[in-house]
This record gives C-alpha cells, sequence and structure tokens, in this order.
C-alpha cells in the first residue's frame, strides 16, 4: 500500500520540489513503527492479529483523498520481557493498544524454525514482518495513579499493587486475597521481624504447628473453645490430684 505524500506536485519548475516529492512518495512504502489495536489473540503461538491504529491517506489520479485503514496484520509475534528462562507473560486481550515494529527484511523463516535463517522473500520493512510490543497507550487511556518513584506492578485502576521503593520497602496492596502455594516439601521462608496485622481473623491451618521461642501475647488465648492464662483458673481437690478442664474465673 502507498500513502500519499504531504502534498502534491502538478506543475512546479523547480527540480528540488520534484524531487522531494518522489522521495516521500518513496519513503511512504518504508514502514519502521506504529500503534496498533489487538483484534484477536492466540496465546498457543505467542501471537496476535492486530490493526494499526493510523489510517493512509490515499490520491486517486484526480487527487481526490481518502483516508484507509491498513489490512490488518496478523500473526504478528508478541514481545513479553523475557530472557534467561524468565518470563513477565501478560494476559494481552483484543482491544490493548500496542506498538508494532516492522522489521527491515523477511523473518518467516526464523519465526518458523528459530535460529540463523536465510530469507525467505526479499521484502524490506513490509507490514508483513511486524512484532508486537504491549504497553502503550493513547491519551484517553492513560492510567492513573502511576508513581514518579517507585517500581509499580499493578492493575490499571490501581486496585492490586506490589511496589519496589527506592529505600527498598516492597509493599503490596489489593482488594483481593494473597495466596502463597509451595508445593510438596517446599517451604515458605520469612527471616527478620515478621509483623502479620488482620482487621479480621488470621488462621493458621497445618497438621502441625511448632514455635520455637518465646511466646507473648495480649487477649484472650484459647484452646478449643477454653480460654487458657489470666482469664481461667483450675481447681484440685488435693496435692496430688488432677486439676479439673478450664473454667472461666
Amino acid at each position: 500500500m502507498t500513502a500519499a505524500p504531504n502534498h502534491r506536485v502538478e506543475l512546479n519548475d523547480s527540480s528540488g520540489d520534484v524531487l522531494i516529492a518522489a522521495l516521500q512518495l518513496w519513503q511512504s512504502d518504508i514502514w519502521t513503527a506504529l500503534p496498533g489495536i489487538v483484534q484477536a489473540v492466540n496465546l498457543a503461538e505467542e501471537t496476535v492479529d492486530v490493526q494499526v491504529a493510523v489510517k493512509m491517506t490515499q490520491t486517486d489520479k484526480m487527487g481526490v483523498e481518502t483516508q484507509i485503514s491498513v489490512p490488518k496484520l496478523i500473526h504478528c509475534p508478541i514481545a513479553f520481557p523475557s530472557g534467561g528462562g524468565f518470563l513477565l507473560a501478560l494476559p494481552i486481550a483484543a482491544g490493548d493498544e500496542v506498538l508494532i515494529i516492522i522489521a527491515s527484511r523477511c523473518v518467516d523463516g526464523w519465526w518458523d524454525n528459530g535460529g540463523e535463517q536465510p530469507q525467505l522473500e526479499f521484502r524490506m520493512h513490509d507490514l508483513s514482518d511486524g512484532f508486537v510490543i504491549p504497553g502503550i497507550r493513547s491519551r484517553p487511556r492513560a492510567r492513573s495513579g502511576l508513581s514518579s518513584a517507585n517500581v509499580q506492578l499493578r492493575k490499571d485502576d490501581g486496585t492490586a499493587l506490589l511496589e519496589i521503593t527506592p529505600s527498598g520497602n516492597i509493599n503490596i496492596t489489593t482488594t483481593g486475597n494473597v495466596n502463597v502455594t509451595a508445593g510438596g516439601n517446599a517451604a515458605v521462608t520469612a527471616t527478620g521481624n515478621l509483623d502479620l496485622e488482620s482487621s479480621a481473623t488470621l488462621t493458621l491451618q497445618a497438621p502441625n504447628i511448632s514455635i520455637l521461642g518465646d511466646v507473648s501475647s495480649t487477649g484472650t488465648f484459647s484452646n478449643n473453645g477454653k480460654a487458657i492464662g489470666s482469664t481461667h483458673y483450675h481447681t484440685a481437690q488435693g496435692a496430688t490430684a488432677n486439676t479439673t478442664t478450664p473454667k472461666p474465673p
């Protein structure tokens, strides 16, 4: 597809202007990077179909200009942040805005087989060779509440947020649940001072719970519904008699 230059040259005595117009027409066939909108997602292949978000101007022989859409780009590989055996996988979805990067040469051989491959076609800067980078936003879809100081991994609306501060603090905020699972005999280990605070109930559930060290508490401590500590007492019938079950004072 050829887009029109910024202006049409019909009759012009300046060879420089004619040359500029010719160069602009040639340059309009060189694709580099464009914003796009995801149309369909194939996570099994890590590709998307994407619509270029910038229309092209087409000029007919009479000089009439028409705004037309670029044909949908299909099977564009997604550039998720990854390396060294690790991946940040994002749930990319239809409607997401992305940046389309156009390779300067045909990438079909590499995409099909990986490794170093010959060019299957000798095309250059062609729309068939697009990669997609998620994350860019148009102004109407800009997110609010972004931090100018902290690294954030968050939902767009900020209802779930993990951030690292310049001082090294890690903050987790969410309106949902926080679940930590270690499979098999794997352990979840926290070293240092550990403060657990809940506005409702804090539950520990395991076949066996071991506490090594002194235990201090304020408030009522109960076992099987019976208070233990300063809020209950035992009675006995003699110096060698067994005490009764705990009772409230």
